[in-house]
């Protein structure tokens, strides 16, 4: 899934300093590059951020749903 924020509806969630996973957790938790990587891990220019319990994690939901996601992974309650 792509997302081109052009009206910077996201913009608050993506760069939230808060939602930035660290390198330990993004390997111990979100399992990153395994097959059970965490659905909700986004990179941006601050690096990895979680999207868990935001607007975005429904649109993510919906591609898992609909196959389109390979990452099925719902690991943690999420950083935020």
């Amino acid at each position: 899934m792509y997302t081109i924020d052009f009206d910077n509806k996201y913009t608050d969630i993506l760069l939230d300093d808060k939602r930035v996973i660290t390198a330990a957790h993004l390997n111990a938790v979100c399992k990153c590059k395994t097959i059970d990587a965490c659905r909700y891990i986004c990179l941006t220019a601050n690096g990895f951020v979680c999207i868990k319990n935001s607007i975005l994690q429904n649109m993510v939901d919906l591609q898992v749903d609909q196959g389109n996601i390979k990452a099925h992974g719902n690991n943690c309650t999420g950083i935020n």
